[in-house]
């Protein structure tokens, strides 16, 4: 046997400890990465569900009209039956999507603004001027991130939506 080929082998039991001293330092940050792509995703997920949720919701709450009311000619919403709608809908939907979210993890704020006509509230949230009876949901979720959680802690997600009720333009008016 040459020397060169007796260096080579020596050389080899050498490094055979050193792929798995790599792969033992490589392994947790693999995972924390992994993990983070996961919570991310859901993070992701979370919003749309929120939005879908809250847009629905200010929909549904925005059909409370007081029809009486609506039959001479004024546009008002019933405040506690628009409230419960839009309540229950927008946590049907949070319950339908499933995955780490439920009722537990979601809170609903709904506001109904009966706004007379020819004046303006001021919207909560930004402040631009609302001049019809609206319905303003904001859905919050919790979802599970068990990684992020622990570099930051629970992490919330919110979303906002309005419906409001237009005046009918029709022929001869402006």
């Amino acid at each position: 046997m040459s020397a060169i080929s007796r260096a080579g082998m020596g050389g080899a039991s050498r490094c055979r400890g050193s792929v798995a001293a790599a792969v033992a330092l490589a392994l947790p940050a693999m995972l924390v990465a992994a993990g983070l792509a996961v919570d991310v995703g859901m993070t992701v997920w979370a919003r749309a569900v929120a939005q879908s949720a809250a847009d629905l919701a200010a929909l549904a709450g925005v059909q409370e009209l007081d029809l009486d009311l609506l039959a001479r000619g004024e546009r008002r919403l019933m405040t506690g039956p628009a409230v419960a709608r839009a309540r229950d809908v927008a946590l049907r939907n949070v319950i339908a999507a499933g995955g780490a979210l439920g009722p537990s993890s979601a809170g609903v704020d709904v506001r109904v603004f009966n706004v007379p006509v020819g004046e303006v509230f001021p919207h909560p949230g930004d402040g631009r001027p609302m001049r019809d009876p609206t319905v303003c949901v904001t859905v919050t979720l919790r979802p599970r991130l068990p990684v992020l959680a622990l570099f930051r802690g629970p992490d919330t997600v919110t979303a906002h939506a309005d419906a409001s009720v237009l005046e009918k333009k029709g022929r001869g008016r402006p």
